[in-house]
């Protein structure tokens, strides 16, 4: 089979239309390596917040730093059992989303636990309500990443028997 679909005889390439080709060619390659490092990047962080998540759920202390696009392409090491280094200065910009990070009603909780609470009886309550509930406003380009987190927490919940999903609408939960 030949690479390519046409069956038409291939007319023969002017030099201005070979240095456009090669140019566009050029430009693409340069894309799908920007594209490719972007996505492993953000794949990368995605992992290390459900790792922390799933650690927050578990109530193991977070062991893993997030990535940088530095560090995006190499693989996790072992989490050091040097201490933790301070945090950084709070800045009056709105916060990434920490799934660690309830607000103080709630902290002496573990999310699921937080999320029951948060559901009083004969009440039922979205995932964005939720995180409106339970975290300190954030980044909204971390939204997905905060659903994510407070379903999979709510879901965890449903399966202990603390919660139900409410019929034909599945991001709502109440009360078992």
């Amino acid at each position: 089979m030949s690479r390519h679909s046409c069956t038409s005889t291939i007319m023969p390439l002017t030099s201005a239309v070979k240095v456009q080709l090669q140019q566009e060619h050029t430009r693409l390659q340069q894309e799908r390596d920007r594209l490719t490092e972007t996505v492993t990047s953000q794949t990368a962080a995605t992992i290390d917040q459900l790792v922390q998540h799933i650690d927050h759920l578990l109530g193991v202390p977070t062991q893993i730093e997030p990535t940088s696009k530095a560090q995006s392409a190499q693989p996790k090491s072992k989490p050091s059992t040097a201490k933790p280094s301070q945090p950084a200065p709070k800045s009056t910009e709105l916060a990434g989303f920490d799934a660690a990070k309830i607000k103080p009603a709630f902290q002496s909780s573990k999310l699921m636990n937080a999320i029951v609470k948060a559901i009083k009886p004969k009440q039922s309550k979205s995932i964005d309500q939720l995180l409106e509930d339970l975290y300190e406003p954030f980044d909204t380009a971390d939204l997905k990443k905060a659903r994510m987190s407070v379903a999979i927490a709510a879901n965890h919940a449903v399966r202990k028997g603390l919660l139900q999903k409410i019929q034909g609408k599945p991001d709502r939960f109440a009360r078992a």
